[in-house]
């Protein structure tokens, strides 16, 4: 019975993401972001990275430092550790807090942003 449910829940799983991939749901969604006449992907981008500013300014001060450096200046592990005078591990760190803090309070918007994305 325990496999039967378990594979009952993966097809409804597949399912409902199976029909996100629907030719006219994915023409009509390319269309809708595509075109000025529908702001909703403008929206959607601007939200998104609204939301991430907020998270990133909510991590610790050492984290967002770290962090920002990495992804927003693409600067290297060890290039980071002799700037802000700490050990390697310590960057490797932050960033593994960082990325873990930002996937906890961002991860109600993972559905939206696999689906839409592509189309903004």
């Amino acid at each position: 019975m325990c496999i039967n449910e378990l594979k009952s829940k993966r097809r409804k799983n597949e399912v409902c993401t199976s029909s996100f991939s629907d030719p006219s749901k994915v023409d009509f969604l390319e269309y809708v972001f595509s075109n000025d006449e529908y702001p909703l992907g403008n929206l959607f981008s601007r939200e998104l990275e609204r939301q991430l500013k907020d998270s990133i300014e909510h991590l610790p001060k050492e984290c967002k430092a770290v962090f920002k450096k990495n992804r927003f200046e693409h600067k290297k592990y060890n290039e980071i550790a002799v700037e802000l005078n700490i050990s390697i591990n310590t960057v490797k760190y932050h960033m593994k807090n960082a990325l873990a803090e930002l996937n906890k309070e961002l991860i109600f918007l993972l559905p939206l942003s696999i689906f839409f994305l592509p189309y903004i």
